[in-house]
């Protein structure tokens, strides 16, 4: 009976399932191509309009800042036409969302290139990144997101 009891445990465990929310906040007006989703799992390709959010879910057995069996982070959102092949992970190790690619920029903002060439700015915090929320900006280059237009 304890066997059973394990084993369909187990099972259980094995069969739930949680909703991470990507959030692409794109202040600009030029469409980019992004990539997201879990490594070694569900991902999905999508263009992110201009001026617009974008928002896609995708269920996972794993939460947006879970770590895998190796500890590794297990969510990414890349830009698949940028030509540094600008994107961001997370490491639940760190707690930290790092920026991948060749770049130079801060710990918290790199550039990228949108679909027709446009240099973007990619924004993120390690506070982006939630148990079921992945979220990043885009906005022109040296332009913060910070600000709201008009103001000083």
């Amino acid at each position: 009976m304890k066997k059973m009891f394990i084993l369909l445990s187990l099972g259980i465990i094995n069969l739930t399932n949680a909703d991470c929310m990507f959030k692409i906040i794109n202040y600009t007006d030029s469409p980019i191509t992004a990539k997201f989703g879990f490594y070694n799992g569900n991902s999905t390709t999508l263009i992110a309009k201009p001026a617009d959010t974008t928002i896609q879910t995708i269920t996972s057995n794993y939460e947006c800042n879970s770590p895998s069996p190796s500890g590794l982070g297990v969510t990414y959102l890349t830009f698949p036409n940028d030509p540094d092949q600008g994107g961001v992970n997370y490491s639940p190790m760190t707690k930290h969302a790092n920026l991948m690619g060749v770049f130079t920029g801060t710990t918290d903002g790199r550039e990228v290139k949108s679909d027709n060439g446009v240099p973007l700015w990619l924004t993120v915090t390690d506070l982006s990144i939630k148990d079921d929320v992945f979220e990043v900006k885009l906005n022109f280059t040296g332009r913060p997101n910070s600000r709201s237009a008009g103001t000083q």
